[in-house]
């Protein structure tokens, strides 16, 4: 079974410059969500490999949304790139403990981001 990487944004510029940027390097099982609320609800039956989330969005935060995820059993391994455009004081240092985080980005994604992203998405769908 192929693995996907989750993109979750509520900004729609982002997620398609992000659409584009993932075929741009060759990661073609990815799957696009506008909020941390609808990935959920699909997690619970399509359990990512990795998940890529803002930190800041409405509804539910990025923070929120990874609070949410420490609490259910079969998404608390998966590991979580967090980013955002507008990274505040304190926000890097209150995840820096959390083992499911494994990156934190800031926008826009660089090269050597995606080529992490990349490189993990080929190790696990061989």
């Amino acid at each position: 079974m192929a693995a996907f990487i989750h993109l979750i944004d509520d900004d729609e510029i982002f997620r398609s410059i992000m659409e584009y940027t993932f075929r741009k390097y060759n990661i073609t099982n990815f799957i696009i969500h506008n909020s941390a609320i609808e990935a959920l609800e699909v997690f619970k039956n399509d359990p990512p490999a990795l998940i890529l989330a803002d930190i800041n969005m409405p509804n539910m935060t990025g923070l929120e949304f990874l609070a949410k995820l420490q609490g259910i059993e079969s998404l608390n391994q998966i590991p979580v790139l967090l980013m955002s455009s507008a990274i505040r004081l304190g926000e890097k240092q209150s995840v820096e403990n959390i083992e499911q985080v494994v990156e934190f980005f800031e926008k826009p994604l660089t090269e050597e981001n995606m080529m992490l992203i990349k490189d993990y998405m080929d190790s696990k769908n061989k």
